[in-house]
């Protein structure tokens, strides 16, 4: 049995709880550039940056890069916003690892080459869901439950349902096809 995250065990209702801008880039910048890459999109956490922006920057030639993120021109340059990996966290990577560590979903942004910060997202998870995967009860024999993600995995510390699955399998940073 494998239960996904966003929508079954969550809310489905992402917000951003963090902003981490890169040296010398404000969160306004940070958050245009965001918003522009994710104002078409269909991702889950699309609509919480485009909310948490005031406005968004103009892109054009915007793709979705499947599991991964999306890229566009933006202000002419090159612009790319995705996971971990997808673009490269340098200076930010110890924030990176604290908001994963922390159960929040990271999505980087680029310009130009140029790392422009961290956005951090959470989804809460539905009251009902540590009862419900209570209610799974002990794995019959040859079955175990886990759980799916898209990103990192990583339920917030302390849970019922994080110490529940934290003893069986989860799989994360899987992406279509």
């Amino acid at each position: 049995v494998a239960l996904d995250k966003t929508g079954t065990l969550t809310r489905n209702l992402p917000r951003v709880v963090d902003i981490r801008p890169a040296s010398s880039i404000t969160e306004l910048r940070l958050l245009e550039v965001a918003s522009a890459l994710e104002l078409r999109s269909e991702h889950p956490l699309a609509a919480a940056i485009t909310a948490a922006a005031p406005h968004a920057a103009s892109a054009t030639d915007v793709a979705a890069v499947p599991g991964a993120g999306v890229v566009g021109t933006v202000d002419g340059a090159l612009a790319r916003l995705g996971r971990p990996g997808f673009v490269d966290a340098g200076p930010l990577l110890s924030e990176v690892e604290r908001m994963e560590a922390a159960g929040i979903s990271v999505v980087l942004v680029e310009l130009a080459g140029r790392l422009l910060g961290a956005i951090g997202v959470r989804d809460e998870l539905r009251p009902e869901a540590p009862e419900a995967v209570a209610g799974l009860g002990a794995p019959r024999p040859g079955t175990r439950p886990g759980r799916i993600a898209g990103d990192h995995g990583r339920l917030r510390p302390g849970t019922p349902i994080r110490l529940f699955f934290r003893l069986y399998a989860a799989s994360a940073q899987l992406v279509p096809g």
